[in-house]
């Protein structure tokens, strides 16, 4: 996306949770990186022609600053409401100060999708009610809509340990509030990993879901087993999401052979 000539005049590093996006006519990068001040943010960049794979430019200042969060602003995720039309970016940040150590905001952007326009809302925060589960981490959020209602899927604990893991909150409207499921969508294989057998796969988390014929693809990443936080590093996985009490649910990262998604240039 970005070369030496066209890097961010006010990023510095640590540039990470690219979405590409298609924002009513013209491809947008948002991303997150790390300011001169030592912040995290979230920033956007724009194709300079139709095609999706550039050149783009950065639109010149982060898009979403944190002042009063640890962690910053990050992992920005754009959604179309296709009940509205309306555009929205969703981020995620803490302000430990309020005791919040993560919150998942959401907030409507113009047309272009550059601009904001109203105020961010808090869709989910986490809370010690369920610190076992999510470890005060709710992050990487991911927003579908199906048949009324919102489905906002994001991970939770910490994206070093096998306990990371992605879940899953339902709305009837897209700020919400959000209802949390009880059960992750998908997490590790603990019957086997538990009893120390090879379980191919550790940790999916920070997943993308996309719609095809119908159906729901989760696409995601996880360590190998015995490789957790450790070279060859996290790999990219996709399973197809399954639906349970009205639940979407995969349960853990697939490693057999598995039907896959027939695309085509009408598949969408």
């Amino acid at each position: 996306v970005f070369t030496p000539d066209t890097w961010p005049s006010w990023a510095e590093d640590s540039m990470w949770a690219p979405e590409l996006h298609n924002v009513n006519g013209r491809y947008i990068v948002y991303f997150t990186a790390r300011g001169s001040n030592g912040q995290l943010s979230c920033g956007a960049a724009l194709a300079q022609s139709s095609d999706p794979f550039g050149p783009f430019l950065d639109i010149g200042k982060p898009l979403v600053e944190a002042a009063e969060s640890i962690g910053g602003a990050i992992d920005p995720h754009y959604f179309k409401d296709p009940l509205t039309g309306k555009d929205y970016l969703l981020w995620k940040e803490d302000k430990p100060l309020t005791f919040q150590p993560s919150l998942i905001y959401i907030r409507e952007l113009s047309p272009s999708g550059i601009f904001f326009k109203g105020n961010p809302v808090i869709l989910l925060s986490s809370n010690f009610e369920n610190i076992l589960e999510e470890r005060l981490v709710a992050e990487a959020p991911w927003l579908m809509f199906s048949q009324g209602y919102y489905y906002l899927f994001y991970s939770s604990a910490w994206t070093t340990e096998a306990k990371y893991h992605i879940r899953v909150a339902v709305s009837k409207k897209v700020t919400g509030p959000f209802e949390r499921g009880h059960m992750p969508v998908i997490t590790t294989d603990w019957g086997r990993y538990k009893k120390g057998l090879n379980c191919s796969f550790v940790g999916p988390g920070h997943g993308s879901v996309v719609e095809l014929a119908g159906d729901w693809w989760l696409i995601y990443h996880a360590w190998l087993y015995g490789s957790l936080n450790a070279a060859p590093g996290r790999v990219m996985m996709m399973d197809k999401v399954r639906w349970k009490n009205g639940w979407p649910v995969v349960g853990v990262p697939s490693d057999s052979p598995q039907m896959v998604p027939y695309v085509t240039n009408n598949a969408v």
